[in-house]
């Protein structure tokens, strides 16, 4: 769908830039949570290395007397290394710190659960061996046997604990990995929309100004003949055709202004023109006093001020009550032969 307005091109740039900083900040969240699920795992599984070491210990102090006041220390650590290793393997609660129990997910990484299998199956050797020096005598045959397979077991039992712990680091490290890939993913995106938002910048608004620029100084000029382009998006395509309505109007009063000029220009030229005339005819009046001579001058004048082919003027005579005719034509005045009484009353029918 193309996007025809600014609002709507930058809406939707914005709109990305948003979810792709959201989704940043929500991978980093993600992985700081992570990480803290993974230290908690790392220090309980790093526990799990120091439990055995306790239980070996106390298991050996066994062996010194019937004064022997471990049990309880040794059961704690035994339901503690089991709780831990079954929240590691399958998930589940453990006890962590002093009288505080945290939830554990199962593991989904196959080598982990393959070397917690292995703890496992150390533990139950392990376990036996440790349950016969809880219930048998300090100097009773099997207790020293047992005794032997402890400290037999204690540093295989101990190295797989430590193995797992490799294990769930190399895991932790791989997700500190991929969060980095992911905000250098990040990074690259948003220096990309930086990119895309000036393009659209560039294309949306300021070349469609600049032209904008352009065709209002073309109208500065005088040029109101040249139409605007099609130019997009709609809000500059809105002032475009702001600018060819200008345009219009301005060509139109132009056109009104030339017309007003022309016909000033005419009314000045006739108004010269009648004024030459009276001038004229004051002058004809003022330098001979012969008034045929004058009726002529008027009429003549008259007919140049007309523009006309010919021009008649008409005067009562009181005597006979006739009308006596004073013509002028463009070809000359011919008075003698044109002028004469067109009308006596009671000789309507009369003309000469």
């Amino acid at each position: 769908m193309k996007i025809s307005s600014i609002r709507g091109r930058l809406g939707y740039l914005f709109l990305a830039f948003v979810m792709l900083v959201s989704i940043s900040v929500g991978a980093t969240f993600w992985g700081i949570d992570a990480q803290k699920k993974d230290a908690l795992i790392i220090n309980l599984a790093g526990r799990q290395r120091m439990l055995i070491q306790l239980m070996t210990r106390l298991a050996i102090e066994r062996r010194y007397g019937d004064n022997y006041d471990g049990v309880d220390d040794l059961n704690t650590a035994i339901t503690t290394f089991e709780q831990t290793l079954s929240a590691l393997k399958y998930g589940g609660v453990t006890p962590y710190l002093e009288e505080s129990i945290v939830e554990l997910p199962p593991t989904q990484n196959e080598q982990i659960q393959a070397q917690l299998d292995q703890v496992q199956n150390s533990w139950e050797a392990f376990q036996t061996a440790i349950d016969q020096i809880v219930e048998l005598p300090p100097n009773d045959v099997e207790l020293v046997a047992a005794l032997q397979t402890i400290e037999a077991l204690s540093p295989v039992l101990v190295e797989q604990a430590d193995s797992a712990v490799r294990l769930y680091e190399a895991e932790s490290t791989q997700k500190v990995f991929r969060l980095r890939n992911l905000q250098i993913g990040f990074f690259v995106s948003a220096l990309l929309f930086l990119g895309i938002g000036i393009q659209v910048i560039q294309k949306s608004i300021l070349k469609p100004l600049k032209q904008l620029g352009t065709r209002a100084a073309k109208i500065g000029s005088g040029d109101l003949k040249t139409p605007g382009g099609f130019i997009n998006p709609a809000e500059i395509a809105l002032l475009d055709g702001t600018l060819d309505t200008m345009q219009d109007q301005l060509r139109d009063s132009r056109l009104e202004l030339l017309t007003w000029a022309e016909t000033l220009e005419e009314r000045v030229d006739q108004r010269t023109r009648v004024l030459d005339a009276l001038y004229e005819i004051s002058r004809d009046i003022s330098s001979r006093l012969d008034v045929q001579f004058v009726l002529e001058s008027v009429t003549e004048k008259a007919r140049q001020l007309l523009i006309g082919e010919i021009a008649t003027l008409c005067l009562l005579n009181e005597q006979d009550e006739s009308l006596v005719h004073f013509l002028s034509n463009r070809y000359g005045r011919k008075v003698p032969r044109h002028s004469g009484v067109i009308y006596r009353k009671g000789h309507e029918d009369d003309i000469s």
